[in-house]
């Protein structure tokens, strides 16, 4: 039985592609080269922030007219989820803009 750890981290960095996301119709990845993680508030930090790039999953709507901002800084909370290897999510309330 595996347990279940809340997490969220801060991460910065470059978007370099949002593709469509394997196996989840409703999901985006975001390509992301890492800069600089932060952790947000107490909550434990799963990201090492030495993973120079990663690959974060959004809701389409999350990214609504924005398929061509490769190349734009971006900032956002993400959260870990899985077995390893885990898989990134957006934070539900973040927008690409």
């Amino acid at each position: 039985m595996s347990q279940i750890v809340e997490n969220w981290a801060e991460i910065v960095g470059i978007l370099l592609a949002i593709l469509p996301a394997p196996h989840r119709a409703d999901f985006v990845e975001l390509h992301v080269r890492v800069e600089e993680v932060r952790r947000v508030d107490d909550w434990p930090l799963m990201l090492s922030g030495a993973e120079p790039d990663l690959a974060i999953m959004a809701r389409r709507g999350q990214v609504d007219g924005c398929a061509d901002a490769g190349g734009q800084r971006i900032r956002l909370r993400v959260r870990a989820e899985g077995p390893p290897p885990l898989t990134w999510f957006a934070h539900p309330g973040w927008r690409l803009d």
